[in-house]
């Protein structure tokens, strides 16, 4: 029986992607590097802030760079996270209809666990229970690590949850947790991408996640 729901946060809640933007531009202007446009972080984004910024950098090698553009983009981004980001539209009324609903609810991001935090708090305190975002002792998605920490932190099993993303990070996070998966075709993500996924919903719209919770609360009590 479901009695629970694991989220992505970027791209999947939240519409971070200008703030990004910006704090990764930054980095690059205080270094002298030529900027990237709002596609290239689209493109750049679902594997920690550190690949985002090498991406961006364009080589992936240079350590020392890449250390220095992360520090300085957590710097402003620590300041400016909230400048344009936003909640999708119809996610705040999704989450309290599933609420209502008695669901437990974590996030799980590979974006660092202060800038969750400071986002995710204000926004989604009154639903969520569980924020879990990156630091050097658990290894990122789509490794089932966090996921699974969020399901001890719920006190939830696998074949209890479902798993939301918009990303082939998060379809093969949710895979590997042997969770079901729900893929949103909102985020950073084209919608033929995670048609090839093999995922077990696809949704347009946040009310439709509400609508698949519903379906397979009904399949529980048929059986």
């Amino acid at each position: 029986m479901i009695k629970g729901i694991i989220f992505d946060l970027d791209g999947t809640l939240l519409n971070t992607l200008t703030d990004l933007k910006n704090a990764v531009n930054y980095a690059l202007r205080t270094n002298k590097l030529p900027e990237i446009t709002l596609k290239q972080t689209r493109d750049y984004v679902g594997n920690g802030v550190k690949k985002l910024v090498s991406r961006a950098i364009g080589n992936e090698d240079n350590k020392e760079l890449i250390d220095k553009s992360l520090k300085l983009f957590t710097a402003y981004y620590d300041l400016h996270q909230n400048d344009y980001t936003l909640p999708y539209d119809g996610i705040i009324d999704t989450l309290k209809c599933l609420k209502e609903m008695n669901l437990k609810m974590a996030i799980v991001s590979n974006k660092y666990q202060q800038g969750v935090d400071n986002l995710c708090r204000p926004l989604f305190k009154d639903y969520i229970d569980v924020f879990i975002g990156a630091n050097d002792n658990i290894k990122l998605k789509p490794a089932p690590d966090m996921a699974n920490i969020a399901l001890e932190k719920l006190n939830l099993k696998n074949n209890e949850c479902v798993f939301i993303g918009d990303s082939n990070v998060d379809a093969l996070t949710g895979k590997n947790a042997n969770m079901k998966v729900i893929g949103v075709t909102w985020g950073y993500k084209d919608k033929d991408v995670l048609e090839k996924l093999d995922l077990d919903y696809i949704v347009d719209r946040p009310s439709q996640i509400i609508d698949i919770i519903k379906l397979l609360l009904d399949q529980t009590k048929l059986v």
